[in-house]
């Protein structure tokens, strides 16, 4: 058993913190949480401050506060806490039962209240996994909440320049045709047009985004079908690139028909797009196929991202390159990397600056080949 800051390498175990001035209690809490959270990692501190400090140097899945420090004020370290690490569960235990100091600890954000002499390894079991649901509830609420946040940023900033146009290019067609210039009118009214099409586009996109959080059915899929119709999707825009799509062999999988073939046509696009080849070529394979997943690379010959930018492409509107470059909304990635947990899968990408991107597509393998393999065609590239 520990007495103070216990170190410990970090694994896939669940990591408990437990903060405790009392020897005997410590030792009690340390050897029920090893059960209760099994497996588990538990690291003791004997104040507020060493428990502080472990937390901000590594973390944890959960935190066993008691609420009568020597010399602290429970409620305080407990704040602390949550200043370090927000969506970090904090289960605050005390040696007698007080409906006040129940309440006030809930009021100051625990997520639990648990009496020392009432604890067993069921009751922190249920403690601990009630605890972790209600921060993933949270912390899932506010990456929902920062989302809508830039959504409204990105509607206030990318709406603004596409209506400012349509409403410059309309009062343009007005004093041309009052002063009987109506020779420009027609041009003016395409270009005005072509505005409105942009802000429709960026609209289509997000709600695209937003309505992924709905839930699909999945069936067998033939990722050959999916991505030959995302190729055709793109036809005239690989054509006009002088790209070219090179497929093997795809093994079928588990998903949704309509979104893969949105996930592979931006990942397409996106090989072509971000591409300054004379031949901008994207090549599509199966890298491992098991029972149970797949997982495909998309590669491309384009510019390459930044190796401190390879997590953060898949982020909601994260653009690496500004608009006059390359036109887009920020949501292409964010789409496919949404698709792809939405089918219990994963996407990541390797990339070298100036020499291609390979973007892995994981998802549940399906056991054969779907007898009818056709594709909708409404998809919406970011």
């Amino acid at each position: 058993m520990s007495n103070g800051l216990t170190m410990r390498e970090p694994d896939q175990a669940t990591q408990i913190l437990v903060i405790d001035d009392n020897p005997e209690d410590r030792e009690l809490l340390e050897r029920l949480a090893h059960a209760a959270a099994a497996p588990a990692h538990v690291y003791t501190a004997t104040n507020g401050w060493e428990g502080a400090a472990w937390l901000e140097a590594h973390g944890a899945d959960c935190v066993l506060l008691d609420f009568q420090l020597d010399g602290e004020d429970g409620l305080a370290v407990l704040g602390d806490l949550g200043q370090i690490e927000p969506f970090c569960p904090v289960i605050i235990m005390t040696g007698h039962g007080s409906e006040r100091t129940a309440v006030s600890s809930m009021m100051s954000g625990a997520a639990d209240y648990l009496v020392k002499g009432e604890i067993t390894e069921g009751t922190l079991r249920e403690a601990i996994g009630k605890a972790r649901a209600k921060a993933a509830e949270r912390r899932k609420a506010a990456e929902q909440d920062d989302t809508q946040k830039r959504f409204l940023k990105t509607l206030t900033h990318d709406l603004r320049a596409p209506l400012r146009q349509i409403g410059g290019f309309a009062s343009l067609a007005l004093r041309d045709y009052d002063t009987a210039e109506g020779g420009r009118v027609k041009d003016l009214l395409e270009q005005q047009m072509a505005a409105t099409r942009a802000a429709v586009e960026l609209l289509d996109t997000l709600s695209a985004y937003a309505l992924l959080e709905e839930t699909v059915g999945l069936t067998p899929v033939d990722l050959d079908v999916v991505v030959a119709q995302a190729s055709d999707n793109l036809s005239a825009y690989i054509t006009e690139r002088a790209g070219e799509v090179h497929t093997g062999q795809l093994p079928p999988v588990v998903g949704n028909q309509v979104q893969l073939v949105q996930l592979f046509q931006n990942l397409i696009q996106n090989g072509i797009k971000y591409n300054k080849s004379d031949r901008p070529t994207v090549t599509i394979e199966t890298v491992t196929r098991s029972d149970r997943q797949a997982t495909i690379v998309v590669s491309d010959n384009g510019i390459g991202i930044p190796t401190d930018s390879l997590d953060a492409i898949f982020a909601p509107l994260k653009r690496l390159w500004g608009p006059v470059d390359y036109e887009g909304s920020g949501l292409g990635l964010a789409i496919c990397k949404k698709i792809a947990a939405g089918h219990g899968g994963r996407i990541w990408c390797t990339s070298i600056k100036s020499k291609g991107s390979r973007f892995f597509v994981m998802l549940p393998a399906a056991k054969e080949r779907p007898q009818d393999a056709s594709v909708a065609t409404d998809t919406v590239a970011g």
